[in-house]
């Protein structure tokens, strides 16, 4: 039996929802960046008229990834029906998969990628990929681990401040 389950992010969720997208970010990528540019980022990306707009978009869902009856990381699955980052057919994009810090290394993220590839093949789905910037290390590693290959690159703003993301995709 597994310590992590899934859970379905619901529109009553959302509260839930802002808090863990700006908690785990900030954990994240606050070290690597000026405070303005995090809070003009982040108040954006996850405000409560952003994230609802996000949830209500029906080529998007979050899952919320549950360990000791918690809410400790989350996972945002976008589906495309035609060609995206470098695959000529339809295909889904792990837009977000965080995970609160003081849980990292339990294999919650394993978890949650795992489910992500679970939920794309049982929709038919040939291709998945995501985007990760290009310093995150950890991240790389990470999906390096799933085997997901370099197929791109694009400008990423934090606020102000243009960064590189690398895309990786894999066949599923």
């Amino acid at each position: 039996m597994s310590l992590f389950s899934i859970k379905s992010c619901q529109l009553e969720d959302l509260y839930h929802l802002i808090s863990l997208s700006r908690e785990t970010y900030y954990q994240a990528f606050k070290a690597f960046n000026t405070r303005e540019n995090m809070n003009d980022y982040v108040m954006r990306a996850f405000s409560k008229e952003q994230l609802l707009a996000e949830m209500k978009d029906h080529q998007s869902s979050f899952y919320f990834g549950i360990f000791q009856n918690q809410r400790v990381g989350y996972l945002k699955l976008n589906e495309y029906d035609t060609a995206s980052e470098g695959y000529e057919g339809p295909s889904i994009e792990v837009q977000r998969l965080y995970v609160q810090s003081d849980v990292q290394n339990l294999g919650m993220g394993h978890f949650l990628m795992e489910e992500a590839i679970k939920r794309a093949r049982s929709k038919g789905f040939k291709f998945i990929w995501l985007g990760v910037w290009e310093h995150n290390e950890k991240a790389l590693r990470f999906y390096e681990k799933f085997k997901f290959e370099h197929i791109g690159s694009h400008t990423f703003f934090m606020g102000d401040d243009p960064q590189k993301d690398f895309l990786l995709g894999r066949i599923i």
